[in-house]
């Protein structure tokens, strides 16, 4: 029975934990950046929005390189997400949304 208990407890702290990271949003702590933008550009705008540490870390994660708009962010941090989750065995994947 303790032991059950206890696999439950572990279950529920790596759902919260995936649920974080799931709710992570680097774009939204970078409005009113503008494209190009290098990652220190991005770096810097979402120090400029207060971002929480763990938005921080995981732009920590992106390349260097010349970002030409927000789905280019978008796809970075797809791939920041699903490095930091890979040794979970869990995927995140890019959902279309459309602009109405």
């Amino acid at each position: 029975m303790f032991i059950k208990e206890k696999h439950n407890d572990i279950n529920k702290n790596e759902k919260r934990k995936k649920i974080n990271l799931c709710t992570l949003n680097v774009e939204e702590y970078t409005k009113g950046l503008r494209f190009p933008a290098t990652k220190n550009d991005l770096s810097e705008k979402i120090k400029q929005h207060n971002a929480p540490k763990n938005v921080i870390e995981l732009m920590a994660l992106f390349q260097e390189k010349l970002y030409e708009s927000s789905v280019d962010i978008e796809r970075e941090e797809l791939k920041s997400k699903n490095i930091l989750m890979s040794l979970n065995g869990i995927k995140f994947s890019l959902v279309a949304q459309s602009e109405n």
